[in-house]
């Protein structure tokens, strides 16, 4: 019986509130492959804080160790929220745990309510957004958000929930598998005006930029039999990619665009195309010499008994 712009006024509910929603983040976790799944309230348990203009309550539950073939009884720790809620759910605090969010600049808040409020009069499943890949404040691991708002019967935006894709799980499920060439990698990143904003995006790789995070964008330059090359400031690469279509045609965030892009460093595809070539042309050459010397026998066996004849006549 309150109102979502009075949820700030009764701060002794947010912790309740959270608690509440537990067994449904932890069956999200249980059904999805996701390293993570957070909620967050348009309030602050503590509002004479210092921050708390930046400061929202909420809870993060995350699987470090995040399992890509099973999620079920995977082992989860707690990031953000109060910690009695943890306690209650057996629940162990990571190192970086804070008690809250910091919304400062952070576009998983900021961009998915204003849009929420701007655009009331479309559904939910138009309005959820996925962010760039980013750091939460006092975070060591990078990933990308999924997020949704919270909207109550009345229309009112009480906060945002959703789901992580780590790096740690991308890797683990999208490594491209062995194979005869070295350093090749898989990334996914956003795509504007013929650049790919891989600084942005998330990639794996077996070896090759493991644990690593790419800084600078990359444009494509051109395609050669049907293979892209991808330029950088201080390194080209190349290979295949499709564009991944993340939102529906008529959701607010339509014109933004992704990429998924499998791509090796350039010396090593252009080895790899010269090496083809020079192996058809060795292929080409030997045919040419069968039929030469197929040819010959024809000629010895079957033509030279009838050129006989011909010159007898």
């Amino acid at each position: 019986k309150i109102p979502a712009s009075a949820l700030q006024q009764h701060p002794e509910i947010l912790t309740p509130l959270l608690s509440d929603q537990m067994s449904a983040a932890l069956e999200v976790m249980n059904k999805n492959q996701c390293s993570g799944t957070f909620i967050l309230l348009n309030a602050t348990v503590n509002p004479d804080f210092e921050d708390a203009e930046y400061s929202r309550a909420g809870i993060f539950i995350k699987s470090t160790h995040p399992n890509p073939v099973n999620t079920v009884n995977s082992k989860f720790n707690y990031l953000r929220g109060p910690a009695e809620i943890a306690r209650e759910n057996g629940i162990e605090l990571l190192g970086q745990w804070k008690m809250e969010f910091n919304i400062q600049n952070e576009p998983f808040w900021n961009e998915v309510i204003s849009t929420a409020q701007r655009k009331s009069d479309l559904p939910l499943s138009r309005l959820y957004y996925w962010t760039d890949c980013f750091r939460l404040v006092g975070n060591s691991e990078a990933g990308v958000l999924l997020c949704v708002p919270i909207r109550s019967e009345n229309g009112e935006i009480l906060g945002v929930c959703g789901m992580e894709v780590s790096d740690r799980l991308f890797k683990q499920r999208y490594t491209p598998n062995d194979s005869g060439y070295r350093n090749v990698f898989t990334a996914f990143a956003p795509f504007k005006n013929q650049t790919i904003h891989i600084e942005n995006g998330m990639i794996a790789g077996n070896y090759f930029l493991t644990g690593m995070r790419m800084e600078n964008s990359m444009a494509i330059t051109h395609t050669k039999n049907k293979m892209s090359f991808y330029q950088s400031e201080d390194t080209a690469y190349g290979g295949l990619h499709s564009e991944v279509k993340l939102y529906p045609n008529d959701s607010p965030y339509r014109e933004q665009k992704w990429l998924v892009s499998v791509m090796m460093p350039k010396d090593i595809v252009t080895a790899a195309m010269n090496g083809k070539s020079r192996y058809l042309f060795v292929i080409v050459f030997l045919l040419l010499l069968i039929s030469l010397f197929v040819s010959i026998f024809i000629s010895k066996r079957y033509l030279r008994p009838v050129m006989e004849a011909i010159d007898s006549i």
